[in-house]
């Protein structure tokens, strides 16, 4: 079957909520994809900043085909040595004092928002259920996310959403200030903002955050969906600009393409979520919990997190070239392996999917702007491959 008609085939038996591309992967193996033509493109798109070993990683493949042979899916109920031992290895590389395991970042986000509320109704008073979050930030498509999603387009159509939520902007503390009042229970806040262009956060904007919370008694929660887990090349997002929040929610690269998320928090906040409280089917189940364990060890290795620095300084040093060479790229940004830059070619996603053609998977983000998250194994030469294919790709549409 070609792609055009897979792709039809595929539109008509399955709700397409992607837009397909025309393309047909089969397997992967390091920072490379296959398609059915046997075809090679070079991915720094890592499946939206969840690939973070790659395709075929061998010890994170052994790691979980061992544990489907034992034991694939527990019992919630069962505190089970995968789970202690995932939360043991994450717990013991963060701030926090527990963890709790779902499968999606909007689940970490809604389960977040819960227990903030939860608290504040409990600590300081019933009516303390608002929750302020910034415009243009991404936090999920599920209900509670979605009703803290700051962009518009994501929640035209499911209104009315969740009450007492209130937008403040990004990286303006005097904004957050004005909406504070006492039945303020949560602000919500991605460090580097993903889906909304990666934008990062100053520090001084998330110490003020920190501060505010602190003299206010509310809950800090920090998004890392997309930006934790190496992505930056920190274990955590908020160790890089030295801010420390209440709850942290994970997922995408937890589990380097195992479905799984997490809720890390502070006990004051968690022992609030009691036994019939809150749950997840699937959370924390033994194959989950393998990749977390595996993923977070690897991120540890000697030169991991170093590589994520090194390489993503090259990638974004390559980018700051192509568009003095240029006027289709400006504005360079991002940190780590998560950068992003404006195209001003025409529609962004006909630039990704010309780059697709050429054999370089990109991503799109923001308005108009392209995104690079790939594998957090990329090498220095591979780096410099995927750039000379984007530059190609530039020079083709001068």
């Amino acid at each position: 079957m070609g792609n055009n008609e897979f792709v039809d085939h595929a539109n008509d038996i399955l709700i397409n909520v992607y837009g397909f591309w025309p393309v047909q992967f089969t397997h992967g193996k390091g920072v490379y994809l296959f398609d059915t033509d046997k075809n090679k493109y070079l991915d720094f798109g890592a499946g939206i900043a969840v690939n973070a070993l790659g395709y075929a990683h061998p010890r994170y493949t052994k790691a979980i085909k061992n544990q489907i042979d034992k034991l694939h899916m527990g019992l919630c109920y069962v505190a089970d040595p995968y789970r202690i031992e995932a939360a043991e290895t994450i717990l013991a590389v963060s701030e926090f004092e527990q963890v709790f395991f779902c499968s999606t970042g909007a689940e970490a986000v809604e389960g977040a928002l819960k227990i903030a509320r939860k608290w504040a109704k409990a600590e300081k008073n019933k009516d303390a259920y608002e929750i302020i979050y910034v415009k243009d930030s991404f936090h999920g498509r599920t209900m509670g996310a979605l009703s803290v999603n700051g962009q518009q387009q994501y929640r035209e159509g499911y209104e009315p959403l969740l009450s007492g939520t209130h937008e403040a902007k990004f990286n303006d503390l005097e904004s957050v200030k004005n909406l504070v009042n006492a039945n303020t229970c949560a602000i919500i806040v991605e460090p580097v903002m993903g889906e909304g262009g990666i934008i990062t956060a100053t520090k001084e904007f998330l110490s003020g955050l920190r501060t505010l919370c602190d003299e206010n008694n509310i809950c800090l929660i920090f998004d890392e969906v997309q930006c934790g887990m190496g992505r930056l090349g920190t274990i955590f997002a908020y160790e890089h600009f030295d801010v420390v929040p209440d709850l942290v929610c994970m997922a995408k690269g937890l589990g380097a393409g195992f479905p799984v998320g997490a809720i890390l928090g502070m006990k004051k906040f968690t022992k609030h979520i009691t036994a019939g409280t809150h749950g997840s089917t699937y959370g924390g189940n033994p194959l989950a919990c393998t990749a977390v364990t595996t993923v977070t060890k690897e991120l540890l290795r000697p030169g991991f997190l170093e590589n994520v620095d090194h390489v993503g300084q090259v990638l974004k040093d390559g980018l700051e070239e192509i568009s003095k060479d240029t006027n289709l790229i400006s504005d360079v940004r991002g940190i780590g392996m998560m950068l992003a830059a404006n195209f001003n070619g025409g529609p962004v996603k006909d630039f990704v999917k010309k780059c697709l053609k050429n054999g370089l998977i990109i991503l799109s983000c923001g308005e108009n702007s392209i995104r690079l998250v790939p594998p957090l194994i990329l090498t220095e030469k591979e780096a410099k491959k995927g750039l000379s294919i984007l530059k190609q790709t530039l020079d083709d549409i001068k």
